[in-house]
């Protein structure tokens, strides 16, 4: 397992694919900044006393696997997992008297370094951006992706990136099962872009909507908790009296759980599925 891992390793070092992608990632950052800047002046007058372009705001948006980079680290993800097979390293690797399992395993746990590596470096870079043009003052309300504004602390930050981390645990998991089932970019680009937008956009709009007082949604979003993963990175924040933005325990558990949950049954169905295919 260490020699696979480290295999990988020597290979992204020196993978051009990669190094690319992390500068288009650095590319982005700087573009969102600059967008962010311009719209600031667009705001209206109710969020006058709003900055959008803050590190704070500009932290919280940078983690969405559907959005801005984040869209492209799956996408990545996939094409650097197939060409495992087409490149006949996966063949080479049993050959070798690597297991089967012990593969499958390495290519999840390389993959969420790949992962982690890049919307590190983007949220990094986004974060920074935000912190030298609009500082990182918690005292300040902030433009939340749900169009509402609201203060937020310390704790909503780490509850926020403890959220973000599984969430992206349980996509990875999901890009390696579609990439070693097909192991064609083809079928599984569209299957996990639509399969995360689909989840991303149910919580965006049931988000909008709870906003009216006059509708009802609380049973959809107690269903949308458990069953979709993208729940609380999406819109599982909720705003108290005070204006104040914050995670309910309920909510991040149920992130957690459904999350890992997900992860399980992604690596369990992909490492049986794997063992049991011929790789020619």
């Amino acid at each position: 397992m260490g020699r696979l891992f480290k295999a990988f390793i020597f290979k992204i070092r020196r993978d051009v694919t990669f190094k690319i992608t992390l500068i288009v990632g650095a590319g982005i950052a700087v573009f969102i900044t600059l967008l962010y800047l311009i719209l600031q002046n667009a705001l209206p007058d109710e969020f006058a006393d709003t900055k959008l372009l803050t590190g704070p705001t500009m932290l919280l948006n940078s983690f969405s696997p559907v959005q801005n980079f984040g869209i492209a680290i799956p996408v990545n993800l996939i094409s650097f997992t197939c060409l495992e097979f087409t490149q006949g390293t996966i063949r080479n690797k049993i050959i070798a008297g690597n297991s089967k399992f012990k593969i499958y395993a390495s290519l999840c746990l390389s993959g969420l370094i790949f992962a982690f590596a890049l919307i590190i470096v983007y949220a990094a870079i986004c974060t920074g951006l935000g912190s030298i043009f609009g500082g990182f003052d918690l005292s300040q309300p902030i433009a939340l992706m749900t169009g509402q504004k609201a203060y937020i602390d310390g704790i909503f930050i780490l509850k926020y990136l403890l959220i973000v981390v599984v969430v992206y645990i349980s996509v990875v998991s999901f890009a390696i099962f579609m990439a070693t089932s097909f192991r064609n970019i083809g079928p599984c680009i569209p299957i996990v872009m639509i399969t995360l937008m689909v989840c991303y956009l149910s919580v965006t709009i049931i988000a909008s909507i709870s906003n009216d007082p006059r509708v009802d949604v609380s049973g959809v979003k107690a269903v949308l908790k458990i069953i979709n993963p993208l729940y609380a990175l999406s819109g599982g924040m909720e705003i108290d009296s005070a204006a104040k933005a914050y995670i309910p325990n309920g909510t991040l558990i149920a992130a957690i759980i459904n999350n890992l949950v997900y992860a399980g049954l992604f690596f369990t169905a992909g490492s049986l599925l794997f063992k049991k295919r011929d790789v020619k």
